[in-house]
């Protein structure tokens, strides 16, 4: 299991006010490839922290699906549709 940190903005500098549509949105843009475990959402001003922990077969394709995740995510939901990718990195696993 990858942990991918994701750090998101909104270009109305909103918070995310209801972390429960991100993580529906994350959970039916997973449907097809079923690498998302789990996700733990942390809204801040502005934006949100995201911590994905994916299933892949190496932590190249669970950050690169990590982007491709968040990304189909807010693109599919139009109550996120001002969101956007700023980071998206592994988090160390000890």
């Amino acid at each position: 299991m990858y942990m991918v940190h994701v750090v998101a903005t909104c270009a109305a500098h909103q918070s995310l006010k209801e972390p429960e549509v991100l993580m529906r949105a994350l959970q039916r843009a997973d449907e097809a490839r079923g690498w998302l475990e789990h996700a733990r959402i942390h809204p801040s001003r502005g934006g949100a922290k995201v911590v994905l922990f994916l299933i892949g077969p190496d932590s190249r394709a669970a950050r690169q699906y990590g982007r491709e995740l968040f990304r189909r995510a807010v693109s599919n939901e139009p109550a996120l549709d001002t969101w956007a990718l700023a980071e998206c990195d592994l988090l160390p696993v000890a």
